[in-house]
């Protein structure tokens, strides 16, 4: 029986709780420790694939070792690669159809040349000096984590969906970033504060704060960006309001490619000397890049001269269109919209297509930071709460095993399904129909096998055995790549072949560093799982 001053006493309890003035820091603590626990997971699997993204020229020359790089640098439209081009063409030349010429540059080394148009492009790639063709394996390379980075692999002709979800986290991770900042006042003497041989949860606040605070920048920056990029999809009402919600006629301006105007009479194209002649006087200040070759029913071909995009932050490349027939301009070099300059500087502010390796080399580490950020932040969400676990109820137990688990299959199962893509790569016939596909195939399967292994194995010997098995893979890459194809850093260095070098040092790297993560992780994961489980035994059976 409750008395009157009991029940009074009670009564004015709840009171002062609904009384109680409204906590920002612990609200804002909210919103970071559930976005991005939510988030997270997406977050990881972005960042980590941006950084590979980064270099992609680079794995893809790796993943197509029959791509001889040439002990010279003949490097853009030189007349020795032009004239290569020019005697290909002569042999391969399909004047009904769509071409492309990609000169050679730093990251490419090698001439290409493609005809057909979107879905039916055939590829040719060669020396450019002695014209030898190569005849390199069927792979996505690179372009496949790039995929996932930015649409999740799924087909953007089907739907956009994969667009909306990495948008939708990017939105996400800002609003994290932005209530890190305030809950963490002192955020520069966060930087400088790491206790590694603390106790386990404020060792990974401290980690988890300090790698925050050294990426806060480029986090913000690239998450911006990154959302900017694609304007068009997240906010559609101006390209609705200027096109009538004609989506082709949208991508058609946004293509700027070049159709040409008024009447042309029809005849043999011109050497491509010619337009690359008149492209470098149009533009002194660029390096022609590539050659675009569109067919005109009843005239001569446009063909349209590139600029290399690699010439500042702004994505100013510039392009000049030329009648193929008589040479004579038919689309001539405009200056681009204040608008478009300041779209151009987002998209090369996101895609570092400016300061030359020693850029790149900044984003992949950076962009390495995040995804650790975004690690360490979820490690520590099951840390955290196994030291409350004693208050939790069953059901809040069941999820944070979930979690420890999930944490494992996103974490280490993407670096083992990654590592197992470059393996699939060389392991994999070259001759196999539909052999890019085998590999992104591989790929998902052991992802989807590492989570399955993390809920049979539990977290801790997950942790262990996943990580463990990519830093083998990792370590023992260029052994594979030795039986396989007779090369590996040793020879890729002798030959001054330092794209395919820097790959296979980096994978190697980056295996040590797995090696490490695993002893750690499974100590860590062993001891909150152990506390969960004891708990919780009558949960789990």
């Amino acid at each position: 029986m409750v008395s009157n001053d009991q029940g009074v006493g009670v009564a004015a309890a709840a009171s002062a709780e609904q009384l109680k003035p409204f906590n920002a820091t612990v609200s804002l603590t909210r919103l970071h420790t559930w976005f991005g626990l939510t988030a997270g997971w997406l977050l990881f699997v972005i960042f980590f694939t941006g950084s590979l993204t980064v270099f992609a020229a680079e794995i893809t020359l790796w993943m197509q070792p029959e791509v001889s790089v040439p002990s010279h640098s003949e490097l853009g439209a030189t007349p020795r690669t032009l004239q290569t081009a020019e005697a290909f063409w002569a042999d391969k030349g399909q004047s009904d159809a769509r071409a492309m010429v990609r000169f050679p540059d730093t990251r490419n080394p090698d001439l290409r040349i493609s005809f057909g148009g979107r879905g039916d492009i055939k590829t040719y790639a060669m020396d450019p000096l002695t014209g030898v063709q190569f005849e390199p394996r069927d792979t996505m390379g690179a372009q496949f984590f790039r995929a996932l980075h930015y649409r999740l692999n799924i087909d953007r002709r089907s739907n956009e969906i994969g667009f909306w979800i990495v948008g939708l986290a990017t939105a996400m991770m800002l609003a994290v970033l932005i209530s890190g900042v305030i809950i963490h006042k002192r955020i520069f003497r966060e930087l400088f504060v790491f206790r590694p041989r603390s106790a386990y949860p404020r060792a990974w606040l401290d980690g988890h704060t300090a790698l925050g605070v050294f990426a806060l920048p480029f986090l913000f920056v690239i998450g911006f960006t990154g959302l900017a990029y694609f304007y068009f999809l997240y906010m559609p009402a101006g390209v609705s309001a200027l096109f009538d919600g004609d989506q082709a006629a949208f991508r058609q301006s946004m293509s700027q490619s070049a159709q040409g105007g008024g009447k042309r009479e029809g005849g043999a194209m011109l050497p491509l000397s010619t337009f690359v002649e008149k492209a470098e006087a149009a533009m002194p200040r660029s390096e022609m890049a590539s050659i675009r070759i569109t067919p005109s029913k009843g005239g001569a071909s446009v063909v349209e001269v590139r600029g290399s995009r690699d010439v500042g932050i702004v994505r100013d490349a510039g392009r000049v269109a030329f009648d193929g027939a008589s040479g004579d301009i038919v689309q001539p070099l405009a200056a681009p919209l204040p608008a478009e300059r300041l779209q151009s500087f987002v998209v090369g502010l996101h895609l570092a297509w400016f300061g030359g390796y020693a850029m790149h080399w900044l984003y992949f580490v950076l962009g390495l930071v995040g995804a650790g950020t975004m690690a360490t932040g979820l490690v520590m969400f099951t840390v955290k709460r196994s030291a409350r676990i004693d208050r939790a109820s069953r059901a809040d137990r069941l999820w944070w095993l979930a979690v420890g688990r999930i944490n494992v299959a996103v974490i280490a199962g993407l670096a083992l399904a990654s590592i197992s893509y470059l393996w699939a790569n060389r392991v994999l016939a070259v001759g196999l129909e539909e052999r890019a596909m085998f590999e992104i195939r591989i790929f998902f399967v052991v992802w989807v096998a590492a989570l399955l292994h993390a809920y049979l194995r539990g977290a801790a010997m997950a942790w262990r055995e996943q990580l463990g098995l990519a830093a083998l893979m990792a370590c023992s890459l260029p052994v594979l790549n030795w039986m396989t194809m007779r090369q590996w850093a040793g020879t890729y260095a002798a030959d001054g072949d330092w794209q395919r070098f820097s790959v296979e040092l980096v994978v190697v790297a980056m295996g040590v560093g797995a090696a490490a993560a695993a002893i750690k992780l499974g100590n860590i994961s062993a001891a909150a799982e152990s506390t969960f489980q004891r708990r919780n035994v009558e949960a789990l059976t």
